[in-house]
């Protein structure tokens, strides 16, 4: 079982994991969406946002961009992050996902990485 986070703001991925109006949580069983959940993390440190993953049973975070100090964090608690991601509906980010067709983008990772 994979459970799968999107942040979405606009009906859209967000710009920035963290900013965002809402995640949506896809629950996935051999290679099939067995449900989806709308979730409002309660957390609202940015630093505490992979803990809540972790509790959550997240498995795999899609996001455009997202704060550097976190993203070690997630790779400590086993927690795939998908960086750098086309901006378009959830709906469309899943399918790709399920079609194994998700790649993160080294060149955002590296902007990410080198700013200070």
């Amino acid at each position: 079982m994979k459970r799968v986070a999107i942040s979405i703001e606009n009906n859209k991925l967000s710009q920035y994991f963290g900013q965002c109006n809402h995640y949506l949580v896809f629950t996935i069983e051999n290679g099939i969406v067995v449900s989806q959940e709308t979730k409002l993390p309660p957390k609202t440190q940015i630093l505490e946002m992979p803990q809540w993953a972790f509790d959550e049973k997240i498995s795999d975070i899609i996001t455009h961009k997202i704060d550097r100090t976190i993203m070690n964090l997630f790779h400590q608690l086993h927690i795939n992050l998908f960086v750098g991601v086309e901006i378009k509906s959830a709906q469309e980010l899943i399918s790709d996902y399920l079609n194994g067709k998700t790649e993160s983008n080294k060149t955002i990772i590296n902007e990410i990485l080198n700013t200070k």
